[in-house]
C-alpha cells in the first residue's frame, strides 16, 4: 500500500473517529445523569477502558505472535500522547479546559500518574516477567476499589435511585435505553475506525523502517489515542471537563497496569532498544510533571498552556524518531 493511499485512508477513519465520539459523549452524558453518577467516575471507568480496547487487542496479539515490544511501545506512547497530544490538541482547539472537581483531581492525579509508571520501575531490569505481570494486574484492581469506594460514599450524598434505574432498563423507548444504545453504537464504530488506522498506521511504519518498539511508540499510540483525541475535543466544547480529566486518568491506570499485565503474563516483556526506551521515560515524567503544573496553577488549561504540551510532544517525536535509525 502506498504512502499517498495510507495517509487519505487515516485522514477518512479521523472523521469517522470524531463524528463516533460525539454520539458516545452525548450518550455518556445521559447515561450519567440518568444513574446519578459522576461523570468523572463513569469515564475513568468505561470509557478509559472502552477507549483503550484498540491497545489490548494490540497486546494480545503482539504478545501472542512474539512482538511484545510492539505492545510496549503502544502503551508507553499512548500515555505519552494522551498527557500532550490528546490534551494539547483538545486544548488548542476546544478551549480552554476547566478542572471543577479539584479535590478528585488532587486525590487520583499522582495516584494514576504513579500507576502509569509503575511498568516502567518494574522495567528497571529490562524486562517484565509473568510475576510483574501479576503485580500490574493487581494495582489496577486496587485503583478499581478506591475508585468503587469513592462512587459508594458519593451515593449516599446522592442516593442512587435503583427503582428508576431499572425500570430505565426495562423500557425499551425510555431515554436510559436509547442512550445506552447510542452509546454502544457510537463506540463499536468508534473502535473499529480505531483499529482500522492502526492497520495503516503499521503499514506505513513498515515503509519508513523503523524498530517494532519505535512503531508502536510514535505511529500505532497516535492511531490508537485519536480516539481519546475526538472525545476530549468534544467534551470541553460541549463543557464537560470531568470526562476528559476522568479519562485522562483512568486511560493512563488502565494501559499501564491492566494491558501491560496481561501482556506480560501471555508472554514476558524485554527491552531490545534501551536508548528509545529511556527516551521515551523521560519524556513520560516531562510530560506529566509539565501537566500537573499547569492544571494546579489555576485548576485549569489554557489555550497556550495546551500548545505547550503539544509543542512538547513534537519535540519527543522528532527525537525519537531521529535517533530510532
Amino acid at each position: 500500500m502506498s504512502i499517498v493511499v495510507s495517509i487519505f485512508g487515516m485522514l477518512a477513519l479521523s472523521v469517522v473517529l470524531i463524528k463516533s465520539a460525539e454520539v458516545v459523549v452525548s450518550s455518556i452524558r445521559r447515561i450519567a445523569a440518568e444513574v446519578r453518577v459522576p461523570s468523572v467516575l463513569v469515564s475513568a471507568i468505561i470509557i478509559a477502558a472502552a477507549t483503550s480496547f484498540p491497545e489490548l487487542f494490540i497486546g494480545i496479539a503482539s504478545s501472542v505472535s512474539g512482538n511484545q515490544s510492539l505492545s510496549l511501545g503502544n502503551v508507553i506512547g499512548s500515555n505519552i500522547s494522551n498527557m500532550s497530544l490528546v490534551l494539547g490538541l483538545a486544548g488548542v482547539f476546544g478551549g480552554t479546559l476547566y478542572i471543577r472537581d479539584t479535590k478528585f483531581f488532587n486525590k487520583e492525579w499522582i495516584f494514576s500518574f504513579l500507576l502509569g509508571f509503575s511498568p516502567m520501575l518494574l522495567l528497571w531490569d529490562r524486562g517484565l516477567s509473568r510475576i510483574d505481570g501479576v503485580i500490574l494486574l493487581s494495582l489496577y484492581a486496587t485503583y478499581l476499589f478506591l475508585l468503587f469506594h469513592q462512587k459508594v460514599r458519593t451515593s449516599r450524598e446522592q442516593p442512587l435511585d435503583l427503582h428508576r434505574f431499572l425500570r430505565s432498563i426495562n423500557d425499551h423507548r425510555g431515554p436510559f435505553a436509547h442512550s445506552l444504545v447510542r452509546f454502544f453504537a457510537g463506540l463499536i464504530v468508534l473502535l473499529l475506525a480505531a483499529h482500522w488506522l492502526v492497520g495503516l498506521s503499521s503499514d506505513l511504519a513498515g515503509v519508513l523502517g523503523v524498530p517494532i518498539f519505535v512503531v508502536g511508540l510514535l505511529i500505532v499510540s497516535v492511531g490508537t489515542t485519536l480516539p481519546e483525541v475526538a472525545f476530549s475535543y468534544r467534551s470541553i466544547r460541549d463543557g464537560v471537563p470531568g470526562l476528559v480529566v476522568g479519562n485522562l486518568l483512568g486511560t493512563l491506570a488502565f494501559n499501564s497496569t491492566f494491558i501491560l499485565g496481561v501482556v506480560a503474563i501471555v508472554n514476558p516483556i524485554t527491552i531490545l532498544h534501551r536508548r528509545s526506551y529511556l527516551i521515551a521515560l523521560v519524556a513520560y515524567l516531562l510530560t506529566g510533571f509539565l501537566f500537573w503544573v499547569f492544571a494546579r496553577s489555576k485548576y485549569r488549561l489554557s489555550r497556550w498552556e495546551a500548545f505547550l504540551l503539544l509543542v512538547l510532544y513534537v519535540v519527543f517525536f522528532v527525537v525519537q524518531f531521529n535517533l530510532s535509525y
